[in-house]
């Protein structure tokens, strides 16, 4: 009938889903050092292709030496990644390569696979690692140590980088337990205060403990460890810039020594110009450490002041700590009582910047004809106690950059 819908036969078909594909081919097979290349190509990839990875391993001892390594696109759509044997405990004989794609919903495809044989000359089987001097900091005393190409056919149970100045030969040698890092590298602090703040020639060796427990050097370095050096300028209290400006019912005059001190410090490791009146300003308007409860600045207001700076604080308990900071070059600020600098009830901050036999430069913010060498025992002896000057339980206070 017109308009009906009339059957006239069927059929069937097989509709195939396109499956992920590569040809891995090995190029630069060097027999003498065991390194090759990985070439992926003819990538089919249905799923999308977020990145091509080549897990890869010797077939000694299974697995233990596998590394997932991801290839490097090339110019031509290939894609690429050098292998050596002495990331894979410089194994020899047969090796596996498998190919697999990460899809772009994050999945991983299988893709193929691929086996060669790889050798090493006996002159080449040998522990590597190269010592990296980073982050050399004069201003602190520090600096990294980062052991990069780790590698050791014996296997490395431990990575150890003793170290030490030349200056009075061993006598201040450490041995560092390197840790290992994300990346594959191990990495240690060093820090003059852990070497009797010696400067000068720092040794760095390098040695691998092996799964037999014995020790190997590896390599082996030097750099040079420097004190800070900072152009710390000079402020007085009393300028007539500023010297009369009033805080609460206090000028800067009378009780702005704090304010001013830490300018000098600050304007001293930032090689920016901070005036007194700007530390002044932060203190009164942002905090209750100046002027607030009665009159002068407490020791708080100095961490205070050093942290909006992007500076770090460290109180210090003795004399001999105090020594330490400034023979690394570092500033001290200082409260003292009754002495040359002041006169009772009243306390008085200074800055301390130097080290030389026993004594530090002092520079007086209320009166610069007291600026000078002075004895960090008798500064230490005329420390100030009180309360308001020994929040953080010491009157003498590093800042540090």
């Amino acid at each position: 009938d017109a308009g009906q819908l009339q059957g006239a036969g069927s059929a069937k078909t097989v509709v195939t889903r396109a499956q992920p594909q590569g040809k891995i081919t090995i190029q630069n097979n060097n027999p003498q050092t065991g390194e090759f290349d990985i070439v992926v190509s003819d990538i089919v990839a249905p799923d999308g292709l977020k990145a091509v990875y080549l897990p890869t391993w010797s077939s000694k001892d299974d697995q233990d030496d596998v590394q997932w390594y991801i290839a490097e696109r090339q110019s031509d759509g290939t894609y690429k990644k050098h292998v050596r044997a002495q990331d894979h405990k410089f194994s020899v004989g047969e090796y596996k390569v498998h190919l697999y794609y990460l899809n772009e919903d994050g999945q991983m495809q299988g893709a193929g696979g691929e086996k060669l044989m790889v050798s090493v000359a006996p002159e080449n089987i040998r522990a590597t690692g190269k010592i990296n001097i980073q982050n050399n900091n004069a201003r602190t005393g520090t600096f990294d140590v980062v052991v990069t190409n780790v590698s050791n056919p014996g296997g490395i149970q431990a990575v150890y980088l003793p170290t030490w100045s030349t200056d009075k030969d061993q006598d201040d040698v450490k041995w560092y337990l390197a840790q290992k890092q994300a990346n594959g590298t191990y990495k240690i602090t060093v820090r003059a205060s852990d070497h009797k703040l010696s400067t000068g020639e720092y040794k760095i060796h390098l040695y691998y403990k092996q799964d037999n427990g014995q020790l190997i050097a590896v390599d082996a370095t030097t750099t040079q460890v420097s004190k800070a050096v900072y152009n710390t300028p000079y402020y007085s209290q009393r300028d007539g810039r500023w010297g009369g400006r009033k805080y609460g019912p206090y000028s800067m005059d009378a009780t702005g020594c704090v304010p001013t001190t830490l300018a000098m410090v600050i304007s001293g490791i930032t090689g920016t110009e901070v005036l007194p009146t700007t530390v002044a300003d932060y203190l009164y308007n942002h905090t209750n450490e100046f002027n607030k409860d009665g009159f002068g600045t407490s020791s708080r207001g100095i961490v205070r002041a050093a942290q909006h700076w992007d500076l770090t604080t460290e109180t210090l308990f003795t004399a001999s700590a105090v020594k330490e900071v400034l023979s690394q070059g570092h500033h001290v600020l200082g409260a003292v009582g009754t002495s040359i600098f002041a006169h009772y009830p009243v306390t008085h901050e200074l800055v301390l910047k130097g080290y030389d036999n026993g004594k530090t430069y002092v520079r007086d913010p209320y009166n610069a004809a007291n600026n000078g060498w002075y004895p960090v025992d008798y500064l230490f002896g005329v420390k100030s106690v009180d309360p308001t000057d020994n929040t953080e339980g010491s009157p003498f206070i590093a800042i540090k950059g």
